[in-house]
Formats: C-alpha cells, structure tokens, sequence
C-alpha cells in the first residue's frame, strides 16, 4: 500500500462522473477497466485493484463495484466474481448499451470482434440470479445508441427495496417479445433488408456518376463496410488533408 490512508480502487471509466468521485471518497470500490477517471483516482492517491488482482486476494470486498462488461469472455464467470467481492451490503453498479435500443434503431454495426455479449434488461436480470444477485435498480441512459445502468445487490439484502423502473422495463421487454426468440430472427431479416438497400443505394450513385469517399477509420464503420462486402469499386481513395 502507497500509505496508511490509501484506498484501493479500480473504476471503469466510462461510469464514473466528476459529482459522484466525491461521493464515492472514502469507499472500497474495484472495477474493469482503467481509464481517465482511473488516472484522476491515481493522482488522489487511490491504489487500484483491477478485476482478476481482486479475484487473486479474495480478502477484498468493496462497497460499490463498477465492471465494464460487454468485453468479458464469459458473463457467467464475471459475476460469480462480483458476488465473491461484494461486501454483504454492497452495490454493482454496471453500464452496457442496451440490446432493445440496438434492435429498435437497427445498430447493428456496433457489434464487432471485440464485445462479446449483448444484453436485454432480461437477460442481465437471470445471469445476476443465477449467482445470487438481484437487480433493484436501472437507469436508461443515451450513451452508446442508449444503455442502461443496472444496481445489484445480494438476494439476501433488503437495505435496497427493488424500484418500480425495474418492474416497468422487465414488463416493457416482455411486451416487446425481448425473451423469444422469433423477434431476434426478425432482427436478423432487418439487418440483410439494410444491406440491400445500402448497396442498391451505392450502385445507383456509382450508375450516376457520382463519387463516393469514406472519412475515418471507426470501428462501427468498419462493421458496416465488412458485412455490406463494400470495397475500392465503390468507394474512393482520397488523402486525407493535412490538419491546420
């Protein structure tokens, strides 16, 4: 440890805001990734304790956890581990883009090699039982295309009474069929309907004699290119000016 006062931390920066650093001071809190409100925790004097370091020391509990999920290779796993590390008190809180707003605005291009699970309101409720951990609360955020951001607690603590926005969104999912599957293969019927149109789009500019150029390199770009087969014959090379 750094000092006799210093707190063990690792956050996942994407959560954290500037108003809630302050409320969180003095808390144990471990995470999953380190990020720039990692960096800001480092300055304060904060050890941090990555996910997998406080799995190895087992004697860690924290108040409130914070992991980044979608990259994890196995959700199931994952929160066995926050069960393990969560105080009898504590709280998870979680933030992942929320698979409803995915499927509803047709976002397929956000999934790519790299995130490995998509969850429903549903579906994030069942992996949390299934270790224990029961959700009382969630927000719907705009971040990502929309995401949400869960609290857990264990089953067996009742300091955190179960909110009406969880009831209201497991009901709105269920109405909307997010736990069968007939609506994922509709899903999958609107994805191939999008590319055609985009390449019927791409052929009639081309007909026409119009150019067509790409600018940046994101990830969810190259998503929708790779799946949409779009190369060189329809897009241009251009060089990219020179910044002032």
């Amino acid at each position: 440890m750094p000092g006799e006062n210093a707190q063990r931390a690792a956050v996942g920066g994407q959560l954290l805001h500037i108003k809630e650093r302050e409320a969180m001071r003095g808390k144990d809190l471990f995470g999953g990734e380190k990020g720039e409100i990692g960096e800001v925790f480092m300055v304060n004097g904060v050890e941090l304790i990555f996910f997998h370091q406080a799995l190895q020391m087992r004697e860690f509990h924290g108040d409130y956890a914070m992991p980044f999920s979608r990259r994890s290779r196995s959700c199931t796993n994952f929160s066995a581990g926050m069960k393990i590390l969560l105080k009898r008190h504590g709280v998870i809180t979680m933030e992942f883009p929320h698979l409803q707003r995915l499927m509803e605005e047709n976002q397929f291009d956000t999934i790519y090699h790299e995130h490995f699970s998509y969850f429903s309101f549903l579906t994030a409720e069942k992996i949390f039982a299934a270790h224990g951990l029961t959700l009382f609360d969630v927000e719907e955020l705009t971040t990502h295309g929309g995401s949400l951001r869960i609290f857990a607690r264990h089953v067996d603590d009742s300091s955190h009474a179960v909110t009406p926005r969880v009831q209201e969104l497991r009901a709105r999912e269920e109405k909307l069929g997010y736990a069968h599957m007939e609506t994922y293969s509709r899903f999958a019927d609107q994805v191939k309907e999008t590319k055609r149109k985009l390449l019927e789009f791409l052929i009639e500019a081309k007909r026409s004699g119009k150019k067509i150029a790409g600018y940046g390199a994101p990830g969810k770009g190259n998503t929708l290119l790779n799946y949409c087969s779009i190369r060189t014959d329809f897009i241009g090379l251009y060089r990219r000016p020179q910044s002032p």
